[in-house]
């Protein structure tokens, strides 16, 4: 999964430069509110009311209200997207520097990541979202035929099937409360990988254990 979204990065790049502007020591409040509501609430498509969001405008001498709506829809954005790949403190505060964030926004965020990481993975895994599940994999092996030594050569592909079933559920694998299961789709994905493709998928799955053991 991508650290950034094209479509997104337009409006985020709008909304570095508030950031960095806002005053260093009322920042650190609104992000410690934030993380730390993120890590336990379940619904964080709103994670400050109107009334708080009025507040925070004044506060944070924000011009209006697309101003500050831009401001939380960045910062929940770049958390999902840490919490999506997985980023350690470390490689989080480089994607931020890459952003365009200063030094001390930077660090900052870095920091709270650093401490509430486990806890925000935990809640953002409750949200009700299409998933592909996987009930069961096989594997299969055949051979192609391949033309780059001048000669026809038969080349051995493994083939990894999953066999998924997609509805409507939870994080936890819990259906939502629109699902039923007419909602479910039965498929088989299958993925074919060569020798070096192959290790190159395992090297893959070893680093997201890996990251997964660290926030654990």
């Amino acid at each position: 999964m991508s650290a950034s979204n094209s479509t997104e990065m337009p409006r985020i790049m709008s909304s570095v430069g508030i950031i960095n502007d806002i005053n260093p020591a009322l920042l650190s409040n609104v992000l410690l509110v934030f993380v730390k509501r993120l890590s336990e609430d379940q619904h964080v498509d709103q994670i400050f009311h109107d009334e708080e969001k009025l507040k925070l405008k004044g506060v944070l001498s924000l011009p209006d209200d697309s101003s500050l709506e831009m401001v939380l829809s960045t910062l929940l954005y770049i958390i999902r997207q840490a919490s999506y790949n997985l980023m350690r403190p470390a490689n989080f505060l480089k994607y931020l520097n890459e952003l365009g964030f200063s030094e001390q926004v930077s660090s900052l965020l870095s920091e709270l990541w650093s401490v509430h990481a486990k806890s925000i993975i935990d809640t953002l895994k409750k949200e009700p979202c299409s998933l592909l599940k996987v009930e069961s994999v096989e594997s299969s092996m055949h051979y192609v035929l391949s033309s780059h030594t001048g000669g026809h050569t038969k080349v051995p592909v493994a083939i990894l099937h999953l066999n998924v079933n997609e509805s409507d559920v939870t994080g936890d694998g819990k259906p939502s409360s629109s699902y039923s299961l007419n909602n479910k789709c039965k498929s088989t994905i299958s993925l074919e990988f060569t020798q070096q493709e192959l290790l190159s998928f395992y090297q893959i799955l070893e680093t997201v254990q890996s990251n997964l053991d660290e926030l654990m």
